[in-house]
């Protein structure tokens, strides 16, 4: 049994935006957040988080990858700062992703429906698109520290459907691929 999820890759152009975004967000963090910040590589958009996975199960979505990402990259735009469960209350910093084409919402849906076909609970929210900057030991107010944010919205790159592996440490989470599903541009 694995700790699974799919996720969407992002190209180099995009997570070098995301890390100046991040940079900035560091570089005027106060000293109460003590938050624990995501790095470049493990910089990714979740489209369905699995949880405890089979073999059996995770065999099934790296076979369903290529059909469930279809074959042009979604489009998208990444637009501002953010915060779950919401900034006066936040838990996790993080980029918000406009998906106005519904790109992104269409393949995480398509990547619910067949988890939902092996076993996996099916997501009862609407798909939120976002990448995480970096999540906080304790909810803090952010309104403020975000509210001085700049940032100009980029449109987002994707390159890639992927299944992951994910182990939970005390460092913190290591992620490894095991199958991916290309997108064309």
């Amino acid at each position: 049994m694995i700790r699974a999820f799919v996720a969407f890759d992002l190209d180099a152009p995009t997570l070098d935006g995301l890390v100046r975004m991040s940079a900035a967000l560091k570089s005027c963090a106060p000293n109460k957040a003590l938050p624990k910040w995501t790095n470049r590589d493990q910089m990714h958009i979740t489209a369905k988080f699995l949880g405890a996975t089979t073999d059996e199960q995770a065999n099934a979505m790296r076979d369903a990858l290529a059909s469930i990402a279809g074959t042009k990259a979604p489009r998208a735009r990444v637009t501002c700062f953010g915060a779950f469960p919401s900034p006066p209350r936040a838990g996790v910093l993080l980029a918000s992703v406009d998906d106005a084409a519904g790109d992104l919402a269409r393949i995480a849906r398509a990547a619910d429906e067949r988890a939902g076909e092996l076993g996996f609970l099916r997501e009862v929210r609407p798909f939120l698109a976002h990448v995480t900057f970096a999540r906080l030991r304790a909810p803090l107010d952010v309104r403020e520290w975000l509210g001085g944010l700049a940032h100009t919205p980029f449109d987002l790159g994707v390159r890639a459907l992927t299944l992951y592996k994910s182990v939970l440490s005390s460092a913190g989470a290591t992620y490894t691929p095991l199958a991916s599903a290309l997108f064309s541009t």
